[in-house]
């Protein structure tokens, strides 16, 4: 079997201009994910001025840890009914 060849020379002027356009496009793409992103921080911090006068923490402080939700569910499918013992569980 014959090796291949290949007719591409990434040194070239053609190769290079086409990366380029193609590198920049991917650029953009990555900044448009990341907008809503951004935008929720930069909302986060107009508010922070808000809650601390408040005395409140920000939503994104106060939430619970995966580790604590999961410990929560694992305790919840532990238990077989809502009320025990004719006791209501809260």
């Amino acid at each position: 079997m014959a090796p291949f060849e290949s007719r591409l020379h990434p040194d070239s002027g053609s190769f290079q201009a086409h990366f380029q356009a193609q590198r920049t496009g991917m650029l953009a793409l990555i900044d448009g994910l990341r907008a809503p992103g951004q935008r929720a921080i930069d909302a986060s911090a107009r508010a922070a001025a808000r809650f601390a006068r408040r005395g409140a923490l920000l939503p994104a402080t106060r939430a619970v840890p995966a580790p604590v939700l999961a410990t929560m569910r694992e305790a919840r499918a532990r238990t077989p009914h809502a009320v025990q013992f004719g006791v209501a569980r809260f």
